[in-house]
């Protein structure tokens, strides 16, 4: 029982973070890779990684690899307090990261860009 407490204040303080429609229909209006980051700031999920986007040089490819991260991280930070078919649950939804790892790789390779494994996937 001790774990249904743990899910349940990390999911609560999460579940702030997640996104819905509408904060996705707000991010593609953005016209400013800054306009983006500032909408990313005071989200809890993000907020203490932002920092690394800050650069000139950020590509949209890394704020999309971003983005995919820090929701595969929550998957994660849930996942040790499941077992049996909640687990199996969690890695199926672990997939989909996987699935947009492959959709980034294929981006990059029709557009002609390089990936860096370390900082792009």
């Amino acid at each position: 029982m001790g774990d249904f407490y743990a899910i349940n204040a990390k999911v609560s303080d999460l579940k702030r973070g997640i996104f819905d429609k509408t904060d996705y229909d707000k991010i593609i209006s953005f016209g400013e890779r800054s306009s983006i980051i500032d909408y990313l700031k005071p989200n809890p999920i993000y907020k203490d990684k932002i920092e690394m986007l800050l650069g000139e040089s950020v590509l949209r490819r890394s704020i999309e690899t971003f983005i995919l991260q820090s929701e595969a991280n929550v998957l994660l930070k849930l996942r040790h307090h499941f077992s049996g078919n909640d687990k199996r649950l969690v890695d199926a939804m672990l997939l989909k990261y996987e699935f947009e790892d492959v959709k980034l790789i294929l981006r990059a390779l029709s557009q002609n860009e390089t990936i860096d494994k370390d900082k792009d996937l």
